[in-house]
Order: C-alpha cells, then structure tokens, then sequence
C-alpha cells in the first residue's frame, strides 16, 4: 500500500510472485487506508460497540436492574472498553468528531429504550441519566496522555516521528490535520512548546485542565 493525495501504483515482485497493491488493511484490529485517514477505523470501532451493545439487549429490557448499573455498564463496556481500543493513533476529523457523539448519545438511548418516535433531545437524555458526554473525553485524555509518554521516551521512534521537521514544503491548499495538531489543538499549545510533556506532573495538570474528568496516573 502506497499513501499520499496521488495514486501511485507500485510493482513489487518477491520470489517471482507480484504483491498486491490494496487500499486499505486490518493490522491488530485497525484499519490502515491509502489516504491516511482514521475516520474508516473510527467507524470500524464505532460498529464493534454497537454490535456489543445489541448483544446486551436482555440488560436494557430488564426491569430488575437499575438505570445506575445500567449506565456504568453501558460506560464501561460500550463506550470505554469497545470503542476506544487503539485511539491513541487516531487523527480526529470534525465528522469524525460527530460520528463519535451520534454513537455515545444512541447508546444512552438504547439504554432507556427511548424511540425516536418521542423526540426527546439529547439534552433532556443526558439530564435524565445524569451524566456528561465522555467518550470524546476519554479519546482525547487517552491519546493526550500516550504523548507524555513518547515524549518521556529518549531516543525512541516514535519521539522522532512526532517532533521530528522533515526537508521540504507542505503542498498549496487547505492542509491535511496531522497527528499532533489533535495535541496542539486540545492542549492549547504548539507542539514544541507541548514539550512540556516531558515533565509528569505539570502534563498531568494540563491534561486535567483540558479535560476535567481525566483520571490518569501521577
């Protein structure tokens, strides 16, 4: 597979046998396409807990157990556990953004086994359960939270990748987000001023102050 805004078709013959050149994979359970893009992934995500959710049917319809147990099952395991699964790489889009909200509202509603034929708002929902929007939240604090620890990390890959300028100019036109504009964007810093990571306990404070609900370790 071949990446960037032109289609480049590559021949790569190995053992006398041609490799076939595809747009996108699954590796460790993560879509990788062409294009660069993470919102194919997220959505691949997105079906795993929807389909988790389904698959706890008889919980919702129960009578026996209360809208509370309800809620942190529905938090732990369609939210948390089922969706966020390797967020760490993702480069977040605005409809990404959306996509994630419209899932994380349609599971508290599954929850309450509220129709669409009530027109009750998402507001009048998250009031009802008592809780905030967090997914997004917690996809952020996540992702926010393994850069402190790549930036902790001397003479590793992964630091060179996200701090490293490479020779060249970025093409006309609108730009492609990249990876560490989520970070910039969410820390309100620039991504060499985020060096600040380097020290726990002060990224812990911003990571805090970006996302109050945010529960990391020390």
């Amino acid at each position: 597979m071949t990446s960037g805004k032109n289609k480049i078709s590559v021949n790569i013959c190995l053992n006398g046998e041609y490799l076939e050149q595809v747009e996108s994979f699954v590796y460790l359970g993560s879509v990788f396409t062409d294009d660069g893009s993470c919102t194919r992934d997220i959505q691949k995500r997105l079906a795993v807990g929807r389909s988790v959710m389904q698959s706890l049917s008889s919980v919702w319809k129960s009578k026996d157990i209360s809208i509370a147990y309800k809620t942190q099952a529905t938090e732990g395991i369609g939210l948390a556990s089922s969706v966020a699964y390797g967020c760490e790489g993702w480069t977040l889009l605005s409809k990404d953004h959306k996509y994630i909200t419209a899932y994380e509202m349609w599971c508290y509603r599954r929850l309450l086994r509220i129709s669409w034929t009530k027109h009750k708002t998402n507001e009048w929902v998250m009031e009802h359960l008592g809780v905030k929007k967090e997914l997004l939240g917690k996809v952020e604090s996540t992702k926010m939270s393994f850069y402190g620890h790549v930036v902790r990390k001397h003479d590793s890959l992964e630091k060179e990748v996200t701090q490293t300028c490479t020779p060249g100019s970025r093409s006309s036109g609108r730009q492609r987000r990249r990876w560490t504009d989520d970070i910039s964007e969410w820390s309100g810093m620039t991504i060499d001023a985020a060096g600040v990571a380097e020290d726990r306990a002060e990224w812990t404070e911003i990571l805090r102050a970006a996302n109050p609900s945010y529960g990391g370790r020390h």
